[in-house]
């Protein structure tokens, strides 16, 4: 009987890792608002950002370039994607301005 059990567990673990990878039709209609880990390059206030930084002309392609070692750019990024991922916290959100903005983190006030 255990050795049939065994058997019997190991045929389910590998049927449902096999139906893992498949994909139903409704599972490909995701949106980036439904996605579980949020990445700034896929969200359309990337692009917004883009055009932000190329005004007044349309041409980002060259942009895309510069923004990507930018210092500003990047603790951008990484405040707008903690956010999204870890969700709202007032004192994180605190230090990400002041550090975006140039301040020093002053911890008197708090």
């Amino acid at each position: 009987m255990k050795k049939q059990n065994y058997d019997y567990c190991m045929y389910v673990l590998t049927a449902l890792f096999h139906e893992s990878w498949t994909f139903e039709e409704w599972e490909k209609e995701k949106s980036t608002l439904d996605m579980e880990y949020y990445e700034w390059k896929d969200h359309p206030s990337y692009q917004t950002y883009l055009k932000l930084k190329a005004y007044p002309s349309q041409d980002t392609s060259n942009i895309e370039q510069e923004i990507g070692q930018d210092p500003l750019t990047q603790k951008y990024s990484k405040a707008v994607t903690d956010l999204f991922n870890q969700g709202n916290d007032l004192l994180t959100d605190l230090f990400n301005i002041l550090n975006i903005i140039g301040l020093k983190k002053c911890t008197a006030a708090i």
